[in-house]
This record gives structure tokens, sequence and C-alpha cells, in this order.
């Protein structure tokens, strides 16, 4: 399993920031790196998923 970390500081607003997260669905539409992104239950901790990156064939 893959655990994953990335820190970054913005000027935004982050209530809009973490609706957007939230929204796996729309991933691609914003991250050009991603072609698909789906969560098996809510946005939060614990909660397993999948994140299938552009040019790979397989999720990991």
């Amino acid at each position: 399993m893959w655990n994953y970390e990335y820190t970054a500081a913005a000027d935004a607003n982050i209530e809009k920031i973490w609706s957007r997260y939230q929204e796996t669905e729309t991933w691609d539409q914003w991250d050009a790196g991603i072609a698909s992104a789906s969560l098996k239950g809510p946005f939060q901790k614990g909660t397993e998923g999948t994140l299938l990156l552009q040019g790979h064939t397989v999720p990991f």
C-alpha cells in the first residue's frame, strides 16, 4: 500500500479548495496528471479508493 503526503502553501479560500478535493470524480478536470479517481466511501481519513495516473494502464 502506498502512503503519500504533499504540502503546499497558497493564498486561497480553504473552503473552496476542500470542496474541490471532496469531488474526486472531477480531479481529472483540474489535474492533467490524473486519468481518474474514485473513493469507496466518504472523503475522510481511512477511506480507500483508486487513483489512475495518465500514462498508466492499471490502477495502483
